[in-house]
């Protein structure tokens, strides 16, 4: 990914079989949502997202890296 500013990256697991867990959101900084990923079966997946400065990654189960502004494994 090119970038002109500060990256950030996430590495997240997503379960289709919870409701709490089966989706994230990309977010500006000012909350709005850019992009949904969601997964569509009872499966689970294993992502790593890595989005310019600013934009954020927010999880159905209500966790935001917009509050955790580092490298983590979720």
């Amino acid at each position: 990914m090119k970038t002109g500013g500060k990256l950030m990256s996430l590495k997240t697991r997503l379960d289709g079989r919870s409701e709490d867990n089966n989706l994230l959101l990309l977010k500006d900084r000012d909350g709005n949502i850019l992009a949904e990923v969601k997964i569509l079966d009872s499966q689970s997946v294993t992502l790593e997202v890595s989005t310019e400065n600013g934009i954020y990654v927010e999880k159905s189960n209500g966790w935001s890296s917009e509050k955790y502004k580092v490298e983590a494994y979720v």
